[in-house]
Formats: structure tokens, C-alpha cells, sequence
């Protein structure tokens, strides 16, 4: 089980203060019924009665915690057009894929982040959005089945818990990666020292090289990857990985100077999300990630594999985890230690 210590911290607080200035501002300009409603209900749930069962036994749950799946898509579509043309699917893979954990015992947050590429069981939708069966795919294409929306985040839900052992998921919060130049220059650039040569984003970005970040150039880095490379998607997650714990620095210090700045950022974001977080839920993990420490992010190891199904013109990298490292994260996160 591989481990960073680069943590997606400042981040998820600037999308979650953001998300919760958006949903207080749609209250106030819409007085949206079903937000009014939801604000209510915590997230600091009992889930003492619950088990995972892993080769036949039964591993409780840890008594309070609080899952989100993050999920980061890789385009922004005009999903009324793009379902219009093409169905009930749409063209908006998951990039970026991460379960925050909330121990309220412990007072830690778990990231546990989730490959792309990982083959597992994916359910698809029928026209009246139910679920008709499921398929052996990447989990990216989770997101494809639905309407981009809300059908899409929660048929990505699913797919997550099926992987992960069947562990309790209690929201999403699903993003474009269009917002990330948005968030990226609104803390005034990000700088990161580079592990690898990065040739298709100009000259300067050679190994060891510290480069600023601005505008689609830090789009660009968090999804760049050679696809003539097997493993590429790997790099990619790690470019990720640099890159947040570079936003994390710039985020500090533009929030020293400016006490607004996710008052500031939520309007320019409002298009870029979609969440069942309520008003009351996204102020809990506000306030949870500012107080609780937290931990590495976590990922499963697995293996590499060029499938033989040819899709679209496109040959699809797959990556197998392996069922000991997968259990040994869901175990870590989820479960109550004897």
C-alpha cells in the first residue's frame, strides 16, 4: 500500500468552503426547498451495527465516521445537449477519483485515492435512469452512464462501494478539472518542483526544474500523461499528488492575506459542481478538516495491463489491484481495530 504525504487539505477546504457559500447563496436567491430541508441532517452518523465482510468474516465499522467521494471529471459538457445526442451517456470520464474518511473518534480524515484505470464491477443505466445491470470496465466510466449529473455521481458512488469491499459512502461531491485554473490562480499560482521530464509543456519543465503554474498550464499538468505509456495514468496521480501539496502552500498563504477568498471563489465555481452535500454537511467538514489531523493518502498497489478490446479506435490501459493491498486500505479506513 503505497503512502504520500502530500495531503489534498487546503484543497478540499477551499471546494467545500466554496460549495457551501454556493449553496447558502442559492438558499438566499432561490429559497430552494430541498436544500432548506437537508440542512438539517449531520453526518456524524452511528454506523456501530455495520460490517464489512471479507473472505466470510465480518469487520465492524468504525462506530462514527463520514464518507465523500470526490470525484473530478475531465470536461465540462452542456449535459442537456450531450444526452440529447448520445443517449442516456455522457462524455464525462473521472479523472480523479478519492474517499475521504472522517474518523469523529479519532478526530482523522483518511484520503484514500481510487485509479482511473481500476478494472472492477461498473453498473449502467436504462433510459428511465435504474440501474440495469453492470459490466467488468475501468471505474472512470462510471461517470459515463447517466445524465452527467446527479444520476452520474451516484451510479460513481456504486462503483466505489462495490470496489471497496461494499464500505458505507455517504455522499459525493463531483467537480469539472475546468475549475482547476479558476482555484489556481485565484491563490495566485502554484509551484512545484518536477520528479519527472514533462516535454509537451514546454522547455522549462525538465526534472528537478521549479516552475509557477498559471492559468490552463495547471490544467494541463494534472491531466498530462503519455499515452503511449502502459502505466501513465500513475504518473498522472502523482503529478496530482505534487501539484495539491503545491496548492496547499499557495492556499495558505493567499487565505493569510485574504479572509474571503472562498466568499470570493464559490460564483466563479457554482458551474463547475455537483453534490448532495447539504448547507449543514459541507460547514461539519469544513470545520472537521480544519480541526482533525489529516493522515497520508492511501491507494492501492496493482498491476498493469493493455486489454484486447478495441474501443473507439483506442487500445484502454487497465489496472488489476491487488486484493490484499485494496483490503488493507478499506481495513485501514473504514474498520474498527480489535
Amino acid at each position: 500500500m503505497k503512502k504520500t504525504k502530500n495531503t489534498v487539505l487546503l484543497l478540499l477546504v477551499l471546494f467545500l468552503a466554496a460549495g457551501l457559500g454556493i449553496l447558502v447563496w442559492k438558499v438566499q436567491r432561490d429559497t430552494d426547498r430541498e436544500i432548506v430541508e437537508g440542512a438539517g441532517s449531520s453526518l456524524h452518523a452511528d454506523h456501530s451495527s455495520e460490517y464489512i465482510e471479507h473472505n466470510g468474516e465480518n469487520y465492524p465499522v468504525k462506530r462514527r465516521i463520514s464518507t465523500v467521494l470526490l470525484i473530478g471529471t475531465d470536461n465540462y459538457a452542456d449535459t442537456s445537449d450531450d444526452v440529447k445526442q448520445h443517449g442516456n451517456y455522457n462524455y464525462q470520464f473521472a479523472d480523479f477519483l478519492a474517499v475521504l474518511v472522517f474518523d469523529h473518534d479519532a478526530k482523522t480524515v483518511t484520503p484514500l485515492q481510487i485509479n482511473r484505470d481500476t478494472v472492477c464491477r461498473v453498473p449502467w443505466l436504462l433510459s428511465d435512469g435504474k440501474m440495469g445491470g453492470y459490466g467488468i470496465m475501468q471505474i472512470n466510466f462510471a461517470h459515463t452512464f447517466g445524465q452527467g449529473k446527479e444520476d452520474s455521481c451516484e451510479n460513481t458512488v456504486q462503483a466505489a462501494r462495490w470496489l471497496l469491499c461494499n464500505a458505507p459512502i455517504d455522499r459525493y461531491m463531483a467537480f469539472t478539472m475546468d475549475a482547476v485554473p479558476v482555484l489556481n490562480d485565484l491563490v495566485g499560482g502554484v509551484a512545484v518542483t518536477l520528479e519527472d521530464d514533462i516535454p509537451s509543456l514546454g522547455k522549462e519543465f525538465v526534472e528537478g526544474a521549479t516552475v509557477t503554474l498559471k492559468g490552463n498550464k495547471a490544467l494541463q499538468f494534472v491531466r498530462q500523461r503519455d499515452t503511449s505509456v502502459l502505466a501513465s495514468n500513475a504518473t498522472r496521480m502523482s503529478h496530482q499528488r505534487l501539484y495539491l501539496a503545491g496548492f496547499t502552500e499557495a492556499a495558505r498563504a493567499a487565505a493569510a492575506k485574504n479572509q474571503n477568498l472562498a466568499v470570493d471563489a464559490f460564483k466563479d465555481i457554482d458551474r463547475f459542481l455537483c453534490t448532495n452535500l447539504t448547507v449543514n454537511n459541507i460547514s461539519e467538514i469544513v470545520e472537521d478538516l480544519c480541526e482533525y489531523t489529516i493522515l497520508p493518502v492511501i491507494t492501492p498497489d496493482g498491476t498493469y495491463t493493455r486489454n484486447d478490446r478495441f474501443v473507439e479506435g483506442l487500445y484502454h490501459a487497465e489496472f488489476t489491484v491487488d486484493d490484499a493491498s485494496l483490503w488493507q486500505c478499506v481495513y485501514d479506513a473504514f474498520c474498527k481495530k480489535a
